[in-house]
């Protein structure tokens, strides 16, 4: 029997798509892994564990709520959570709500699940002193924003878009759903009676709201794009973007600036999108298919004179099979465009594109014991921090929390590993732990001083500890899991099945704890560990043997502990024997 010493040692490529499990030749067969789950594929190649998510306060009851954005500065940001007719505005520093305010969007507004198949739209204007907002029952509102004012009720204003000149055409509940800004105008579009109609303020930033059309200059525009489709995002970069249910736009002029009499919409592919508010990662657009489930990205290029569309989901396209509803994008420290799925799960990608070559992809997925109904990032100290919102069921009661996950690398201290957590200090040990009302009823983990603690049942907000701690978090369980593609040779061609076994596997871990290595865990205790204290991390090569025989000779790593696991690679000597 042949025993090939096996070096797996970049898991980069992620997730990847079974289809691609038959091409050994590959450099992403090479690089990818069968399943990559809460698990970032660092484009170095190693796999690190992703942390979990902070909880910070309780948005409502009820079944879907939708979050936006706001970033002032690198130490300044607020998040936007509308619910059922409420808008409620967290200061992301202090991780406090501001302030509460009625609005007049309901759940399947939010959702889109109101018959009308549209989404609430938010767009931050260029001056940042207000953001405006669409919908396609409803005319334009926006969020006044003063920030120099102490009191909330004065630093943000609700009200509804007086608009000067208003189309003829905004009526009867059918308004406008997207809205940007370029040149100094305000963008509107994607009606249902006028799907392909386009309408342009006045320009200045003064004229935002006036939307009175003429022959000058400066006058506002009205134009229909010459192909038939409803408008479903516009975007702003070097040229005005516009995405369509079956193309792409560019509108551009002679002149340089758009006016009255000097238009030019021209058509530079036949892609389509779904109505999802589109996102910059760095210089490229990404925006969803018709479909849902591809992620493509639009950059200019020279060479072609015009913009170029790619597949971002081509290599993993079973990671989003079931669609995708709302995308946005961490920068810093890692460039990852996160989709939430129409199954209220979120998956990832690390996206990089360096110059004009092939950008580094990989996919992974995420697991949680939560349904997360809506993401958005913000940029803090020069970090992209994800913030979203989960909906548990507490005691029959469907309720929607706001959570964030901080940026992350290796070097990160104090990561936490458990979802919808609330951390403690005390002075001296303490085994008592309250204020976990939030979580009711549910099983929670504990992790004090760095050991876990065990699993515990919330009743009456609190929990019992085994054993004291100072340092103590509290929160849901979730894993940590990779699995490898099939262990395949050139060998195989031709000589029917083979059997395989791992006759012994080392795994390199980095700043982590003992993982489950085709569930079997290494021994616990070291010698050098003192009693009463919890393992230290490891940073070394972690060994495991008998691993049995199959057909497949995958192996899997699991941290089912809520401890951090680092896989900088895996080395073994397998065995096979034919079979038929």
């Amino acid at each position: 029997m042949p025993r090939p010493n096996i070096i797996l040692d970049d898991f980069s490529s992620g997730h990847i798509s079974p289809l691609l499990e038959g091409r050994i030749d590959s450099e992403d067969f090479k690089s990818g892994l069968s399943e990559c789950i809460n698990m970032f594929p660092d484009p170095r190649g190693p796999v690190l564990g992703i942390p979990g998510w902070k909880h910070i306060g309780e948005i409502a009851e009820g079944d879907y709520s939708v979050l936006y954005e706001f970033t002032v500065s690198a130490t300044e940001a607020y998040l936007f959570a509308f619910s059922d007719l409420k808008l409620a505005i967290y200061n992301a520093t202090t991780e406090a709500v501001e302030i509460i305010l009625d609005t007049l969007y309901t759940q399947e507004d939010l959702s889109g699940d109101d018959g009308k198949g549209t989404l609430l739209w938010a767009k931050v204007a260029p001056n940042g002193k207000a953001i405006y907002f669409t919908h396609n029952a409803y005319t334009q509102y926006k969020l006044v924003v003063d920030l120099e004012q102490a009191i909330p009720a004065d630093k943000w204003t609700w009200e509804a878009v007086t608009f000067t000149g208003a189309p003829a055409d905004w009526a009867d509940g059918d308004f406008p759903t997207v809205v940007t800004f370029f040149q100094g105008r305000s963008w509107w579009a994607g009606m249902k009676k006028f799907p392909n109609r386009m309408y342009a303020s006045k320009s200045g930033s003064a004229n935002w709201e006036d939307m009175t059309t003429g022959t000058t200059a400066d006058d506002g525009l009205q134009f229909d794009i010459d192909r038939y489709g409803r408008i479903v995002w516009l975007a702003e970069g070097k040229d005005l973007l516009i995405g369509t249910v079956n193309s792409e736009f560019v509108a551009t002029s002679e002149g340089g600036v758009i006016q009255p009499g000097d238009i030019q919409v021209n058509h530079e592919s036949s892609n389509g999108s779904k109505p999802v508010i589109p996102d910059f990662i760095s210089r490229e657009l990404a925006y969803i298919s018709p479909d849902g489930r591809k992620l493509k990205t639009m950059w200019y290029k020279w060479l072609e004179n015009g913009w170029i569309s790619k597949d971002v989901t081509y290599k993993s396209e079973d990671i989003t099979f079931s669609g995708i509803k709302r995308l946005c994008f961490a920068r810093n420290p890692n460039s990852i465009a996160w989709c939430l799925l129409e199954t209220e799960d979120l998956v990832g990608a690390y996206y990089l594109r360096e110059s004009s070559e092939e950008p580094a992809i990989g996919w992974f997925t995420t697991e949680s014991q939560m349904s997360i109904t809506s993401a958005a990032s913000i940029d803090s100290l020069g970090n992209s921090e994800l913030w979203a919102i989960g909906r548990v069921e507490v005691e029959g009661v469907q309720k929607l929390h706001l959570m964030r996950k901080a940026a992350f690398e290796l070097q990160t201290p104090d990561k936490v590993y458990l979802d919808n957590y609330k951390e403690y200090t005390f002075a001296e040990p303490t085994t008592t732990i309250t204020g976990l009302d939030y979580l009711e009823g549910k099983t929670v983990h504990a992790v004090g001083d760095r050991a876990h603690m065990g699993s515990y049942v919330v009743q009456s907000g609190s929990i019992e500890l085994r054993d004291g701690a100072i340092n103590v978090v509290v929160g849901l369980q979730f894993r940590q899991y990779i699995k490898t593609l099939p262990l395949r040779s050139t060998r195989e061609q031709g000589q029917g099945h083979q059997m395989k076994r791992w006759n012994g596997i080392w795994v390199d871990v980095e700043d982590s704890y003992l993982p489950l290595i085709n569930g079997k865990r290494a021994s616990e205790r070291h010698a050098t560990t003192l009693m009463d204290t919890g393992e230290p991390k490891l940073s070394e090569f972690v060994r495991a043997t008998a691993l049995g025989w199959d057909r497949k000779g995958q192996i899997e790593i699991e941290q089912d502990l809520p401890l951090e696991l680092n896989i900088k690679g895996i080395y073994g000597e397998a065995a096979t024997e034919q079979v038929g």
